[in-house]
């Protein structure tokens, strides 16, 4: 289990003892590191961490900036209501970061500290087919892109 798995394991279960209650938002933040790892490969992931934590199909996505810009940002809209915030970019310099806060209607939870080694399992990542499409739809586009309607070319 990489370390990345383990935090998210580690959140679902704070979820799971009701000790923020109803996740209602996410804003997760991930910074690689300059020369080492994928853009798009840590943005995969910090969208499958959303969807993970907050229970729901990822029903509409909007997206600002590019892969090739070094920036991407991620507003989600699920199914059950709640909502998230994505962003990935190239760190300037120094270890890549993963700062997270996930709000519930009875607390919180955070997490900020170099970027976790190892990616979410496959498993995990190939859900996610429909809403890389529509991220990628939203950078092409700039518009809102609902997930289960729009991805078709």
């Amino acid at each position: 289990m990489t370390q990345l798995e383990v935090l998210h394991d580690t959140a679902k279960t704070a979820i799971a003892e009701e000790r923020v209650g109803r996740p209602v938002f996410l804003r997760c933040f991930v910074q690689v590191p300059p020369g080492e790892g994928d853009l798009e490969e840590a943005l995969v992931d910090a969208l499958g961490v959303a969807s993970g934590l907050l229970e729901g199909a990822i029903a509409r996505v909007f997206a600002l900036g590019g892969l090739e810009t070094g920036h991407v940002s991620v507003s989600l809209e699920l199914s059950g209501g709640q909502r998230a915030l994505v962003a990935a970019c190239r760190a300037p310099a120094g270890p890549g970061r993963l700062d997270w806060l996930l709000l519930g209607n009875k607390g919180s939870l955070c997490f900020e500290d170099e970027l976790p080694q190892g990616r979410l399992a496959a498993s995990a990542r190939a859900d996610l087919q429909a809403v890389w499409e529509a991220v990628a739809r939203s950078l092409d586009d700039h518009r809102p892109v609902n997930v289960t309607e729009d991805v078709s070319p």
